[in-house]
Order: structure tokens, then sequence, then C-alpha cells
């Protein structure tokens, strides 16, 4: 049996709180009455980490997880809750800029040279097909994605508009890449802008490309016979990726239990495991399935059956699990392959698993 000595304690009682609305991980000051011995402070029923400063004020940090509600407050006497709601609100964008650890230009006139470390970066649509190749290693996210823009220095203009592309296949070297080798540009564009005037910089729109941390390379390209010309990572102005993201607590958690919620819905693969195209036969295109145990460096190699290399899709480290890549019947050039059987190759380490496929027109 508890006996009460002396009179209850007095009930909490909340006057007001500032500010009256923040993000997760803002610091709030309420005050009002009757604070001493508080043992909770919730958000909106969602526990908050707080300190008494004295009767009539508490410091208190929004919570994870809360959301626009009421605050409250207990003590030995008793709850109180806030007349008006606390709004919790988006924390707000981070940035951060990224300069490109490869960028180069290929000439469709000279087919093998490389031009890698040349200051520039150019496109021209004919008489010759100049394009540019762009890739950075995005690290550092960890939020939503609010935007992505390719920034681009003018060092020549063009009389017409040049486009940006997402381009698939991220093995190309700066120093080793030529028209003859590039990765293919195809597709709708992610953003196509007017060509802008000498010194002046100009953004294309890559969100829909940006997934997060990851490497992730870009095509240039010119609806123009005049060539453009941006500053190259060699050049006074080094081309760059602004990413806005949201980063807070929130995310953070949201992210981690996404990933633990997919690693407990697909577990990792116990074997190494390369798995029939489909559909086969195809046209226009193909998907091949497989897993990996574990991270390790991948190569994925499509050959015609004159074991000569029509297309190599995949070329990088992945980490474990179900892989899908689509193979759209084209050769590096970006040419339509011919009807004919063709072999998809999976090399991982020392291993190495073959299976054919037919392409039917």
């Amino acid at each position: 049996m508890v006996i009460q000595i002396g009179p209850p304690p007095p009930p909490p009682t909340i006057a007001s709180f500032t500010p009256t609305s923040g993000p997760v991980g803002a610091n709030v000051i309420i005050t009002g009455n009757n604070f001493t011995g508080a043992n909770q402070v919730k958000f909106n029923g969602v526990t908050a980490s707080f300190a008494v400063n004295s009767n009539t004020q508490i410091t208190t940090t929004v919570p994870t997880g809360a959301t626009t509600g009421p605050i409250s407050v207990t003590t030995p006497g008793g709850t109180a809750a806030s007349a008006t709601n606390f709004t919790v609100t988006a924390p707000p964008p981070s940035s951060l800029v990224f300069n490109p650890k490869a960028d180069a230009y290929v000439n469709a006139n000279n087919a093998s040279t490389n031009f890698g470390t040349a200051p520039t970066l150019r496109a021209k649509q004919s008489s010759p097909i100049v394009n540019s190749y762009l890739k950075f290693v995005v690290t550092g996210i960890s939020g939503t994605i609010q935007s992505a823009k390719l920034r681009l220095k003018v060092t020549a203009a063009s009389n017409s508009s040049e486009s940006v592309y997402f381009v698939t296949i991220n093995s190309w070297s700066e120093t080793g890449i030529t028209f003859s080798n590039a990765p293919i540009i195809s597709g709708s564009p992610l953003s196509t802008v007017s060509s802008g005037t000498v010194g002046q910089w100009v953004e294309f729109d890559v969100k829909a490309a940006i997934t997060g941390n990851a490497t992730f390379s870009f095509g240039l390209k010119s609806a123009s016979t005049a060539t453009v010309q941006y500053s190259s990572r060699e050049g006074a102005d080094k081309p760059e990726l602004v990413i806005q993201f949201t980063s807070s607590t929130v995310a953070a958690k949201t992210a981690e239990t996404k990933l633990e919620n997919e690693a407990l819905a697909t577990p990792t693969p116990e074997r190494l495991e390369l798995f029939a195209n489909y559909p086969n036969p195809f046209n226009p295109q193909t998907t091949i399935a497989y897993d990996l145990p574990e991270a390790t460096q991948v190569r994925l190699v499509i050959y015609n059956m004159l074991g000569q290399v029509v297309r190599t899709l995949v070329d990088e480290p992945q980490l474990a699990g179900n892989k899908r890549v689509i193979w759209d019947g084209r050769n590096e050039l970006g040419q339509q392959v011919s009807t004919g059987v063709y072999l998809y190759q999976l090399q991982v380490g020392r291993q190495q698993l073959v299976r054919r496929m037919v392409f039917q027109k």
C-alpha cells in the first residue's frame, strides 16, 4: 500500500513552446508550470529526450518518427498537453558538389584517338560526330534526393541545343576511351538545354539518373553541326554535379528500415548462378539474370559464335544479390546485331558461366 504524505504534486501546465515548428533534431523550449520531476515529454505520442531547466522550463528535441501534433509533458502530478500543435517540417536540403572522376570527348574522324587529357569537352551532331562522356563517384548522400544538376562552363557556343543521357556502363576510362570503344549513348535524354554563351554555366537536370551513392556516367550529344565546347576537369572550370538532398535522422532511419526489410524479404543467394535469359528467342530486347553470393568484381559479356566480343554489359564491382541486366540486341557501336545465336558469359573471379540465346528478327 502506498501512503501519500502531504498534498499531491500539482499537475503540469504548458503555456507555450518555441519554435512552433521544425524538423527532426530541432531543439524546442517548453514554458509552463510545475515541471519539476518531469519524467516524459512526447511529440504527438512519440517520446523525446529532454532536460528540465527549471520548474517553468524544459528543453527538448524533436524525436525521430515525430509527426505534427501536440506536445505533452508528464510529471508525478499528471500529464499536460499543449493547446496547439507543433508542426514537424521537412529538414532543409543539404548540398554536395562533385567534380568528375573522368571525362573525355570522342571524335568519329579520329575513332581510335583518345582525347581524355584535353582541357575541353566537345559535342557536334555530324561531320564529324563528336560526343563527350563524364563519370562521377557520388558519396555522402544520406536522405531523399531533391535535385541533381550537371553544370558545365561554356568555352565555345553552338547554334542549337545539347542533350545529356544516362550511360549504363561505367567501365570506360579517361585515358582509354575512344569513339570506337565508347559506351553507346541511346534512349531518351535526361535533359536538353539551349547552347549557352561563352563564359556561361549551363545546367542539365539529371535527377532521374541519380539514385544515391554510386558511380554514374553521362553522355553528351549536340543537335548542332557547330562544335560546342565546355571546360573539362583539366580546364579552368571543372564540370560539377550538384546534388541537393534531405539529410535527417528520419531519412536515415527510413533507409535503414527499408534495407532491413529488403534483406529479410530477399536473402543473399547461396551460390553463383547464371539463369536462362527471357524471352528467348528475343527481339528487340531480353533480360539476363544472375545471383551473386558475395560482393565482387563482375563482368558480363555478349559474344558471337566466333568468340568475338559483341557487347560488354557489366564490368564493375557489385554487391551480393539478385541481379538483372537488359540487352537491347545492339553491339558496342549501337548497331543492331544480325539474327543468330549468341553467348553470354558471366565472369566472377576465376569462375565463368556461359549460356546461349537467340536473336531473331
